[in-house]
């Protein structure tokens, strides 16, 4: 029983020489503290309507074959950097109305500066061949990069 208290001593004691070597380590060193300041870059644009209320759905009516339409809107970068705005189409329903539709818009891969506003016009052309297509819908994707 006599051994017990020893290993309890020795332990004791090789915390109490950790925690000395701590304060002497602590003691002998310095801080410097740097403050760091940054911006982070925001990259997006928004499209407004005339009205200048946010896009978010656009409604091209009753189109016949044959028939080119147009949409015109602002095109605003909200970027705190220019950025070069893109655009794509996705989600086709049905899948095959992008055989017989054609978007375009103006400004393709223009560069437009912090918080430039822009008119654009988007495009819309219904082919001469269209068929077994009555309605169809599709996503515009607007892409700002900078």
């Amino acid at each position: 029983m006599k051994r017990q208290p020893l290993k309890i001593t020795c332990i004791g004691a090789t915390i109490v020489a950790c925690l000395l070597v701590a304060y002497i380590l602590g003691a002998v060193q310095s801080y410097h503290r740097i403050t760091s300041r940054a911006s982070v870059k925001c990259v997006g644009v928004e499209a407004y309507t005339k009205q200048l209320e946010l896009l978010t759905d656009l409604d091209w009516g009753i189109l016949t074959p044959g028939q080119m339409v147009n949409y015109s809107f602002y095109l605003k970068n909200i970027s705190n950097v220019p950025v070069t705005v893109n655009c794509s189409t996705s989600d086709w329903n049905p899948p095959n109305a992008s055989q017989f539709i054609t978007f375009t818009w103006t400004h393709k891969n223009e560069t437009l500066a912090v918080d430039q506003v822009v008119e654009c016009t988007f495009y819309l052309y219904v082919s001469h061949n269209i068929s077994g297509i009555r309605d169809f819908a599709f996503d515009i994707t607007l892409k700002g990069e900078g």
